[in-house]
């Protein structure tokens, strides 16, 4: 299932609350009750870490401007506004990763 990606104040950045892209990692059941969003946060910054960092193309799907990865160790908790959405291959290596980097495999 696809997931959305929203945009999230990242309050751990440094200067604090600066807009950055997320995707929503919770099931779309919990949504409606709850007017915040559990995330992993994207950015645009390439790095060499496949296992930290996976591809989020930008596309008028994703609603991204720049190609983009999905930071595996960064996951927060914030209200959202929709920008686009991910496809399910993403999701599911999002998933994975996370698996993984979690201690869950």
């Amino acid at each position: 299932m696809p997931s959305n990606i929203v945009v999230v104040a990242d309050r751990a950045a440094e200067g604090g609350g600066k807009p950055r892209p997320a995707i929503i990692l919770q099931r779309s059941e919990a949504l409606a009750e709850l007017a915040t969003v559990t995330v992993v946060f994207l950015t645009s910054t390439a790095h060499e870490a496949p296992a930290l960092r996976i591809p989020v193309p930008a596309t008028p799907v994703t609603g991204l401007r720049l190609p983009s990865w999905a930071t595996i160790e960064r996951l927060a908790t914030g209200r959202k506004d929709r920008i686009g959405q991910t496809d399910n291959a993403t999701l599911t290596a999002i998933g994975r990763a996370l698996t993984v980097f979690l201690g869950f495999a």
